[in-house]
């Protein structure tokens, strides 16, 4: 783990956790990787997770607090909202953040600013410091902003202002739009907590291309398993070392073809993996994966089929599911398949 981090990027995982992979990453493009903390990328396996993230605290110039549609309503399995426990770690972090005096930047994505009543008592203070805000109509502007008042305010941390990579931006955009409509949806149709027999079951997608494909396992689809890998995936046909990844932990590996692979016009597997597309009005999760039909699976997906926020279900070689979200599709200016992907064990 870096022990030099100075912008601490603070999220919500039950939010939309993948803006905030995005700003890491082009944070990191800006000022490396060394100099921004995001506690699933910088955090090495085995590391007590308290102290890194107290360590990390301790060296931060300043901490941004990514606030989504989600981040203040997010409940826990008991249905109390996750920001009222004292133990919530996106509340630690910005107490901590507070009382060791660091800059909190609230950093809103397609949000309003939470409330004083909202919040509890030994963090509210923070929604009264000056936020920027993120939008899916402006990222390019917004994310160039976020940015260059970094590198102002803040010398220290190295950087220099420049345009960020365009496919990041368009992932962004799409991203956030995204996230705002799946917060709109899981708002308007969540019901109040319950049995996990009272849950709705099965639904399938789009029809796929491809060969049909039967998951070996089917565990219970309410289990909450812990996130095992959570990162941005780039494919491209035309690189024999990036046309493949494994999809148990969303890296590919030198000499060797991944389970999840890409050519000019699929999306495929090795055929002992499979993938299904999502409906774009389902939100991807552990739980929706797993209750997906056998008739929901496939071995590949045709690339005209899929497009930038386009969401699917990945089923590994070793019976691992996978969330993944389409950033961008390859096209004439930019060949690349981009893919934020979330595994669980």
């Amino acid at each position: 783990m870096a022990t030099n981090a100075q912008v601490f990027v603070n999220y919500r995982e039950d939010d939309d956790p993948s803006v905030a992979v995005l700003i890491d990453e082009e944070l990191s493009r800006r000022f490396g990787p060394d100099r921004v903390f995001r506690a699933a990328r910088s955090i090495p396996l085995g590391t007590p997770f308290p102290e890194a993230i107290r360590k990390a605290l301790r060296s931060a110039s300043v901490l941004l607090a990514v606030i989504g549609p989600r981040w203040l309503t997010a409940t826990d399995p008991t249905g109390a909202r996750r920001i009222d426990n004292p133990e919530d770690w996106v509340r630690l972090e910005i107490r901590e953040a507070l009382d060791a005096g660091v800059p909190v930047i609230p950093v809103l994505v397609d949000a309003p600013l939470p409330a004083l009543a909202d919040l509890p008592d030994d963090i509210a203070r923070f929604v009264e410091n000056q936020f920027l805000q993120l939008h899916h109509r402006g990222g390019v502007r917004d994310l160039e902003r976020l940015v260059d008042e970094l590198v102002a305010r803040f010398p220290d941390l190295g950087g220099h202002t420049g345009r960020p990579y365009r496919w990041a931006i368009a992932g962004l955009v799409a991203l956030m739009a995204v996230a705002l409509t799946v917060g709109i949806i899981a708002l308007i149709s969540r019901e109040p907590p319950g049995p996990a027999a009272e849950r709705p079951r099965g639904g399938s997608g789009p029809t796929q291309s491809g060969v049909p494909f039967t998951p070996r396992l089917r565990p219970d689809p309410h289990l909450s398993p812990e996130t095992q890998a959570s990162r941005t995936v780039h494919l491209n046909a035309g690189d024999p070392s990036r046309q493949s990844v494994y999809i148990d932990h969303l890296r590919g590996a030198s000499g060797y073809a991944g389970d999840l692979r890409i050519d000019g016009t699929r999306l495929y597997t090795n055929g002992a993996a499979g993938i299904a597309l999502l409906s774009s009005r389902e939100p991807g999760s552990y739980t929706r994966c797993a209750e997906l039909p056998d008739s929901a699976w496939r071995t590949a997906i045709d690339l005209a089929e899929l497009s930038a926020g386009a969401q699917l279900c990945g089923y590994s070689t070793d019976n691992k599911y996978a969330m993944l979200q389409i950033l961008a599709v390859p096209s004439a200016n930019n060949p690349e398949f981009v893919l934020f992907g979330r595994t669980w064990w």
